[in-house]
């Protein structure tokens, strides 16, 4: 009696499976706005850079790495605040991996050329666009944030406004100021306009924590 017991606990198993997949994905499902709001306001964060402080020679703008549907919102915002006079320098992550097809190279692009290239079409002198080569790490984010603060402040730069996607900004603004502190470089944020479902805010929320109770301890 105790196995037939046992086995019609282990036959619910691929029923709530079912329910959290749909819990998850299925926008009217009871609960998934109200966790979805509690996600955003938990990971979306923002430090917008002060008129005053608005210094071309003493801020320098850095796009995190990232996919290339997401870096194209990013570009668009660092591109942005580059016109708007922000900053006089833009530094991206420096990544080979390919991208789309170029009609005009004839050539999938590496996504550096591909990065260069879309600022350079929304109105970034490409003299003002740097790579950044960082010795990446497991935690992508962590590698960065451990790198970039000691490079900016080297090159003489005051403030380091950093854009990325707005569900990442928390776990962004965290790793960086835990590698900023000793530096004296402010730091702003700025989220790009790119968004994220239930499933991609769980994981991000669970990135968060990580950083938190482990690296950034």
């Amino acid at each position: 009696m105790a196995k037939i017991k046992t086995r019609s606990r282990w036959a619910y198993i691929p029923l709530l499976l079912i329910l959290v997949v749909l819990f998850i994905n299925y926008e009217p499902m009871p609960g998934h706005k109200p966790l979805k709001y509690f996600l955003i306001k938990k990971l979306y964060s923002k430090k917008n850079l002060p008129a005053e402080k608005s210094n071309r020679s003493e801020n320098a703008i850095y796009v995190l790495g990232g996919s290339q549907s997401s870096l194209k919102s990013r570009l668009m915002n660092a591109a942005e605040l580059y016109r708007r006079k922000a900053a006089g320098r833009i530094f991206i992550f420096y990544e080979e991996t390919k991208t789309e097809y170029d009609p005009v190279e004839r050539r999938n692009l590496i996504k550096n050329e591909w990065s260069v290239k879309r600022l350079s079409e929304l109105g970034v002198d490409p003299e003002n666009i740097e790579l950044l080569k960082i010795n990446e790490g497991f935690f992508g984010t962590y590698s960065e944030a451990k790198e970039v603060p000691q490079l900016i402040s080297g090159k003489g730069y005051k403030r380091l406004i950093l854009v990325s996607s707005p569900y990442h900004m928390a776990r962004v603004f965290s790793a960086f100021s835990r590698f900023s502190m000793d530096r004296q470089l402010e730091l702003y944020l700025y989220g790009s306009t790119d968004e994220i479902d239930l499933n991609g805010l769980i994981l991000e929320y669970f990135k968060f924590l990580t950083y938190e109770t482990l690296l950034l301890k």
